[in-house]
C-alpha cells in the first residue's frame, strides 16, 4: 500500500509537467523617459512563458543603454492569466521587477519595483505575435546627472514560439 502511494506521488509531477506549455520569444519595445537625452529608449527583450491551462509564469529580460547611467537590464518575474479565444488571446500579469544598472557611477545597483503587463495577440499552432504594454517605475538619480526614470509605459511588439506543447 505504501509503495503504491509513493509511486503515485512520484508520478504526479511528471503528469503535471506533461500538461505544461513552454514558449520562448523576443520583443522590441519603446519607452519614454524624463531625461530628454534618453527619450525615447528602445528595449530589446527576450521572454519565457510557462503555463498550465490559463495560469502560469512569465519571465522577461530587457536591455537599454541610458545616457548618464549606462547599461540597464530589467528582469520581470510575473504571474499571469491568459484567456485564449479561437485565434486571438489576451494575457494579464503582474509581479516584481529587478532593475540593474551596471555603470561604475552607481556600482551596479539593483532596484526592486513592481510591474503590470497586458498583452493581446494572434496565435497559430506553434507561434504567436503580440502587442504588450508594461508599466514599471524606477528612478536613478546620480550626482550631477539628469534623472533616468521612465515617464510612461513601455509598448512592445513581439513573437513567441512553442518549445513544448
Amino acid at each position: 500500500m505504501f509503495r503504491a502511494f509513493l509511486f503515485l506521488l512520484l508520478l504526479t509531477p511528471l503528469s503535471l509537467f506533461a500538461q505544461t506549455r513552454i514558449d520562448a520569444g523576443v520583443a522590441l519595445g519603446r519607452q519614454p523617459y524624463e531625461n530628454s537625452l534618453d527619450n525615447p529608449r528602445y528595449l530589446p527583450s527576450a521572454d519565457l512563458l510557462v503555463r498550465r491551462h490559463s495560469f502560469g509564469g512569465h519571465v522577461a529580460v530587457e536591455y537599454t543603454d541610458l545616457q548618464d547611467i549606462g547599461a540597464m537590464v530589467a528582469l520581470h518575474l510575473d504571474a499571469i492569466y491568459r484567456h485564449d479565444g479561437n485565434q486571438f488571446f489576451f494575457l494579464a500579469g503582474a509581479g516584481p521587477t529587478v532593475v540593474n544598472t551596471g555603470s561604475a557611477a552607481n556600482y551596479g545597483s539593483n532596484i526592486v519595483t513592481w510591474n503590470a503587463e497586458v498583452e493581446a495577440g494572434h496565435s497559430w499552432q506553434r507561434a504567436e505575435v503580440f502587442l504588450r504594454v508594461r508599466q514599471y517605475d524606477h528612478s536613478h538619480e546620480l550626482f550631477r546627472s539628469q534623472p533616468a526614470s521612465p515617464s510612461g509605459p513601455a509598448i512592445y511588439v513581439g513573437a513567441r514560439f512553442a518549445l513544448r506543447r
